[in-house]
Parts: C-alpha cells; sequence; structure tokens
C-alpha cells in the first residue's frame, strides 16, 4: 500500500514538474517581474503596496521579511536602469552572456523567451556625447546579444539599439516573456552536479597519485 502511495506521489510531482514557469519582465521607467505557475502567482517584484486599512495591517506584517529579501535580490537593477540605462542593459547582457558560457548553461537551457521586446536608445546634451556612447556600448552590446542568441531559444524578437541626437537622455524599453521547465532545469542541475563530483573525484584521484610516485 504504501509502495502504490509513493508511487502516485513520484508521478504527480513528474507530471507537475512538466507545466512551465512563465516569467514576465518589463521595464518601462520602473523594473517589474510576474512569475506564475498554472496561472497561480509565485513571485512579484515590486511587492503589493500596504494598505492602509487596519484589518490588513497584520498581513502587511507578515509579507514585510518577504519583501525585505526581494529587495535584497534586486536591490539596485531598477535604480540602475534609471540611472544608466543602456549602460546598465548592456552590463547585464555581458554579465549574462558570460554566465550561459559556463557550466550554467545546463540550466539556462530550460530557459525558452517567449517574447524579447527591446528598446535601447542612447541620448546625451552634446551630440558628440551620443556619438562616443553609442560607439562605446555598440560592441558589446552585440557580443553579448549574439552568445544570448546561441544559448537561448527565442521565438519572437524585436531589437532596436540606435543613438538619438534630439533626445538628451538615453532611455530603456524592455518587455520579455519567459517560459522555464522546472523538469528540464531538475536535469541540468543533475548534470551540473555529476560533473563537479566527476572533476572533484579525478582531481582526488590525480592528487594520490602524485602523492604515491612522491
Amino acid at each position: 500500500m504504501a509502495g502504490w502511495i509513493v508511487l502516485g506521489v513520484s508521478l504527480l510531482l513528474l507530471v507537475l514538474l512538466i507545466f512551465p514557469v512563465a516569467v514576465s519582465v518589463q521595464f518601462v521607467e520602473e523594473l517589474k517581474i510576474r512569475a506564475t505557475y498554472l496561472w497561480v502567482p509565485v513571485f512579484r517584484y515590486p511587492g503589493k503596496p500596504k494598505k492602509e486599512k487596519i484589518k490588513k495591517q497584520k498581513r502587511a506584517k507578515k509579507a514585510a521579511p518577504k519583501e525585505k529579501k526581494k529587495r535584497q535580490i534586486l536591490p539596485d537593477m531598477g535604480k540602475m536602469l534609471k540611472a544608466d540605462g543602456v549602460g546598465a542593459t548592456v552590463k547585464y547582457l555581458a554579465e549574462l552572456a558570460k554566465l550561459a558560457l559556463t557550466a550554467a548553461k545546463y540550466a539556462l537551457a530550460a530557459v525558452t523567451v517567449v517574447k524579447c521586446d527591446l528598446s535601447l536608445t542612447v541620448a546625451g546634451e552634446e551630440a558628440a556625447d551620443t556619438a562616443l556612447t553609442y560607439g562605446r556600448l555598440c560592441g558589446p552590446f552585440y557580443a553579448a546579444w549574439a552568445v544570448l542568441e546561441r544559448i537561448f531559444k527565442i521565438k519572437r524578437r524585436r531589437i532596436v539599439f540606435r543613438p538619438d541626437f534630439r533626445l538628451e537622455a538615453s532611455a530603456v524599453r524592455a518587455d520579455v516573456k519567459l517560459r522555464v521547465s522546472p523538469i528540464k532545469l531538475l536535469w541540468g542541475g543533475i548534470k551540473i552536479l555529476v560533473s563537479m563530483i566527476q572533476k572533484q573525484v579525478k582531481q582526488n584521484t590525480e592528487e594520490k597519485r602524485g602523492t604515491v610516485h612522491g
């Protein structure tokens, strides 16, 4: 009887792992991130604003620690995108490209980009500043994007990276929809773990051989 229960629970977990997690990332003056699983919200940034009503004060206090953790995870991303939108975006893309070239590519393979609408407009107070900034960021941006194109499955894309000599400040607009497969993520984590164990065993074996020969 217990065996059937364990089998049933295992099958249920397997079925649940098949359904993807939907993630929405938007930036239009403010960074917004939403994640849902089976139409149930599982993550939201920023969190819901606290209500003034007395009846919901206790609930707001309980949610405060969770909100604090979310702010620790994404503390300055929104501020950086506001202060230096284009530069910060190129920096994040470059860091993500480096990450994609490491063992984490197994985990990133579980991510499918359903939609990527990214618009980066470079501007400055002077036309010369705009041209210099655009020239400085153009190479790193397209290099990072080329790597991401090879790693991620991107179904729909609209990428705009251009200078605008009429504006005085750079601007970023992003609307990205992701689909994360839990079962692929789990499998990728297992492969990374196995790879790390194999490397450690190989290193220990080589050290023992060196000690014996020494």
